[in-house]
């Protein structure tokens, strides 16, 4: 048995969670085998690379696209990226292991909508592929169509021509249907209203910094002023 499913929660906001659950079979000559999933993210969506070194107890991670934080969908290329897990579970003698592999997604804010328009925008996520990757000896077929379509960087990992890849099944229902997420974005008709009380709150701001340098200064002169005396 070598299975995956995968959900994401919740489906609407700016943070979500990627659940798969791998079932796969325990042998003998599966001990040196390294269990991977693959995930490709719209632009989007992206994962904190930050916050994914916090879990290298559950796995070790590459990415590939682009990784900034900060920047809105709109200033980024329309590519997908990519992001590959080498999975950390314990091994057994024989039998089913189940192992669940937990992945946070962040949005990235989306262009404005015109009034009327929807406040959400749709963002589809495909299901991670896995797969199994062993070094020739296995029972499996030697084969890199069990491989995923992955950036030639991920590939260069493997030894296609001396390593068996044992694909994961999906047992998600339908297997192939994307996860779709609800993504809010702003509204055209509050650009003005925001770009107003940006300004005010910048004015008001540099006038309490004023005044908080120039209570300082007083207080300073003054203390200056009484030692002299």
């Amino acid at each position: 048995m070598f299975t995956i499913s995968s959900s994401l929660h919740p489906n609407s906001g700016f943070h979500f969670l990627s659940r798969s659950v791998v079932q796969i079979s325990s042998a003998p000559e599966l001990r040196h085998c390294s269990l991977n999933l693959h995930f490709v993210l719209p632009p989007l969506v992206f994962v904190d690379l930050y916050e994914l070194q916090q879990r290298n107890a559950s796995y070790s991670f590459l990415h590939h696209g682009i990784s900034n934080l900060e920047l809105p969908a709109a200033a980024l290329p329309i590519e997908d990226s990519e992001l590959l897990l080498n999975v950390h579970y314990s091994r057994v003698p024989s039998g089913i292991v189940t192992v669940e592999v937990e992945v946070p997604l962040h949005a990235r804010y989306g262009e404005p909508a015109a009034k009327g328009e929807s406040p959400f925008v749709i963002a589809t996520v495909q299901r991670p592929g896995g797969f199994i990757a062993c070094s020739r000896g296995t029972h499996a077929p030697v084969s890199s169509d069990n491989l995923p379509t992955m950036s030639p960087q991920f590939t260069a990992l493997y030894d296609l021509g001396a390593s068996t890849f044992i694909k994961l099944t999906p047992t998600s229902s339908p297997s192939h249907t994307p996860n779709t997420l609800r993504i809010p974005v702003g509204s055209t008709s509050h650009l003005a209203v925001v770009e107003t009380g940006t300004a005010l709150c910048i004015v008001a701001l540099f006038f309490y910094l004023l005044h908080a340098m120039l209570s300082t200064y007083r207080i300073l002169y003054t203390s200056e002023h009484t030692k002299r005396e």
